[in-house]
């Protein structure tokens, strides 16, 4: 697999060193490789060296201090309270203070090596001073890791609840209010009665609402195919020195594709010294986390166990990990990613020429196996046609749009003014995207794509597809709670690109095997010599209308973003399009059952590395 990667400088995941200056490459670089060996473990079993560079760093510093050096760090011992220890957390250089002797005795100032503290100590003789045995060492690591088991419970606590208690109302963790409830209960008696009293109208009424949604989503779609595709922007001089960016990365049962992230992530472009990278694991995941460990990791790269609690969900785990991240800029990446080395400077250099209302932007995904199978070329035009042409023109005209599951990058001051990510809601990108723009922010998108692999088997790509569809009926009944509030804080084209989207598609795709199979039946009551009314021939053109539109919209924008030589496969797709969109359909009942009976469970998709 070869990704049209411009030469750049990588960074070194590993240690001891911090950069690694790439060698030049014509244009065009080969899919990014572990940028180090795994380490073979000691006889003992660790997967680390006996002494790292980071340890080695801070015993240097206290032998050249003369002072004991801390190996480990009882998080028993450290004397300070959970908000501080939350605000210290986020820092580069944690200083804390224990009491190392027992609880009654003096406390300690524990300090670590490269930092304003060291620094100080460092300038002053330290060797004679009466303080000296209060001073010790110990590495970032070890005072990081005793901080975190210090306020475990604080972050579980913000990663589970701690949207309800910001914003009760934009929480999914109650499915629906009582309105709603008393509303779709009242609505299904209805439908119900309507079936035996006037079955005839009951069935015109649900073809007339397919219809609508179905055209609704196929005027978007031709809509957007007129829209010119974005140009890539240019990466002029920065107005101000680089800010730090945080990089969180959610991993579950993912062990297998630890060498294919590492050696993405350390071609990003950007300053090491302002980057940070966060590797999010769950604590019971334990073949993950050693993995990314048998890779001797630089300061930048931070493994976080979440401690197993409900709901297991990836906007949980990312949650549990913003209180740690002290980037101005923060960018979400999946396991699977390949994201373009200089996607951080655009992002950058757009967020600092743009204002502070731009609170994100969502960079393109690029499938690089849509040749894989049938499923795969479906997916692969799917994602060109929302990447390429709908979400770009959403984009235009300042319309709410529901971002992409990953490769959102987000000012943290505005994730943090929202609320974040509701770790209830198994689609918190679309979540995130409409509530963002009800509070008043607006969402960009990027030119230099992250490449990744679609689903190339129906058992990966099913659970996925119900997982969306189950996180966009989340989403819808999390905003329609107070429709007209909706209505006012989005403005009326963001109002019905949201019904469109979040409802709209995914009714769609429940009610498209019974109008196909509506429209079978009339045809063959055709040919049969059946004669119609007025009523029947209404139903027909409904859903000729309906579902040749619906396929009509779809073809034409993918059509139009596609590049030259994927248009070569452009009428296997066609051909595909009935059975995909049956496919779509099936994933969408297993997702209202989901919604019922299994509404938080996680639908985990499988991926494979693709070099």
């Amino acid at each position: 697999m070869v990704i049209p990667f411009p030469a750049t400088n990588a960074i070194s995941l590993r240690s001891p060193q911090l950069v690694q200056k790439s060698p030049p490459v014509s244009g065009i670089a080969q899919y990014p490789s572990v940028s180090s060996e795994p380490h073979t473990p000691a006889s003992g079993g660790d997967a680390y060296p006996a002494i790292n560079p980071e340890e080695a760093s801070a015993i240097e510093l206290a032998a050249r201090l003369d002072v004991p050096y801390l190996g480990a760090l009882d998080a028993r011992q450290l004397i300070i309270r959970e908000e501080e220890c939350l605000q210290m957390l986020a820092r580069r250089d944690p200083q804390v203070w224990a009491t190392l002797d027992g609880p009654v005795s003096p406390p300690h100032a524990v300090v670590v090596p490269n930092s304003s503290a060291a620094s100080a100590l460092d300038a002053v003789n330290i060797r004679g001073h009466e303080l000296k045995s209060r001073v010790r060492v110990a590495s970032t690591r070890t005072v990081r890791q005793a901080l975190h088991d210090r306020c475990t419970t604080a972050l579980e606590r913000f990663a589970t609840k701690g949207l309800f208690d910001f914003a009760p109302e934009f929480s999914a963790s109650i499915r629906m209010n009582a309105a709603q409830g008393i509303g779709l209960g009242a609505i299904a008696v209805i439908f119900v009665q309507m079936l035996f009293l006037q079955f005839g109208a009951t069935v015109f009424a649900i073809h007339v609402a397919a219809t609508v949604f179905f055209i609704g989503c196929t005027t978007l779609r031709v809509a957007a195919s007129f829209q010119r595709p974005p140009t890539r922007s240019l990466l002029g001089d920065a107005r101000r020195a680089e800010p730090v960016y945080s990089v969180l990365v959610a991993l579950w049962r993912e062990a297998h594709m630890v060498p294919q992230l590492m050696g993405a992530l350390s071609q990003l472009a950007w300053p090491v010294d302002r980057l940070e990278i966060k590797l999010i694991c769950e604590a019971d995941d334990p073949d993950t986390i050693a993995a990314i460990r048998a890779h001797p990791l630089s300061l930048m790269v931070e493994v976080i166990a979440v401690p197993p609690s409900l709901p297991r969900t990836k906007p949980k785990a990312l949650r549990y990990a913003l209180p740690m991240c002290r980037g101005e800029f923060v960018v979400l990446y999946d396991a699977e990613d390949i994201p373009h080395p200089h996607q951080l400077q655009e992002a950058w250099r757009v967020f600092d020429n743009a204002p502070a209302e731009l609170a994100c932007l969502q960079a393109p995904l690029e499938i690089v196996n849509g040749e894989a199978s049938w499923i795969a070329r479906c997916f692969a035009f799917e994602y060109a046609a929302l990447f390429r042409g709908l979400v770009p023109w959403l984009a235009s005209l300042k319309i709410a749009f529901p971002l992409g599951g990953t490769s959102n990058h987000f000012r943290r001051a505005a994730l943090d003014a929202v609320g974040a990510w509701d770790p209830h809601n198994v689609t918190e990108d679309a979540d995130l995207g409409i509530r963002l723009a009800r509070h008043g922010y607006s969402a960009g998108v990027l030119t230099r794509p992250t490449f990744e692999a679609a689903p190339d088997a129906l058992a990966d790509w099913r659970p996925q597809r119900a997982r969306w569809n189950k996180g966009w009926l989340q989403t819808w009944l999390v905003h329609m709670r107070s429709p007209v509030r909706l209505l006012r804080e989005l403005g009326f084209g963001s109002f019905i690109v949201t019904q469109l989207v979040l409802f709209g598609m995914v009714f769609s795709a429940l009610v498209h095997p019974a109008m196909i199979v509506a429209l079978l039946y009339l045809a063959f009551a055709i040919v049969a010599g059946v004669s119609f009314g007025r009523f029947d021939l209404a139903l027909v053109a409904m859903d000729i209308a309906s579902i040749f539109g619906g396929y009509a919209g779809f073809l034409v924008l993918g059509w139009t973003r596609l590049r030259p030589k994927e248009r070569m496969s452009f009428w296997k797709v066609v051909a595909a399009t009935p059975a995909y969109w049956m496919l779509i359909s099936v994933s969408a009942w297993k997702a209202v059952k989901d919604l019922v009976l299994n509404p938080f469970y996680w639908d985990k998709t499988n991926h494979r590395p693709f070099n």
